[in-house]
């Protein structure tokens, strides 16, 4: 059951961003937006890698026990992947405005 919810997080590949509709492949303009929807998918997947890395900066910080040299690397950590996790998002929103006025 996971398969299905995480698919909804997915946009659909062969799809305009601007209707909505399926694309039937008529014409090479359409190209541009394909290219875009594939972007889309890779940034999602940054992002919850993104995710992935800050949980991880987590559990280094709790595993730390107060260890200077070992916080302060599970700080830069977390650090990383909150500005990967703002980047990845900021590239999204960009990709999509793209692709919305691609036309």
């Amino acid at each position: 059951m996971i398969i299905p919810s995480f698919a909804a997080l997915i946009p659909k590949l062969y799809q305009d961003p601007s209707t909505g509709q399926d694309i039937d492949f008529t014409s090479i303009d359409q190209i541009g937006i394909v290219i875009a929807n594939v972007i889309q998918i890779l940034l999602v997947l940054t992002g919850i890698l993104a995710v992935i890395f800050i949980i991880y900066a987590g559990i280094l910080y709790i595993v730390s026990q107060g260890e200077a040299a070992k916080t302060a690397s599970a700080k830069t950590a977390l650090l990383n992947a909150v500005i990967g996790l703002i980047l990845s998002s900021a590239a999204y929103l960009i990709v999509g405005f793209v692709a919305r006025n691609i036309q």
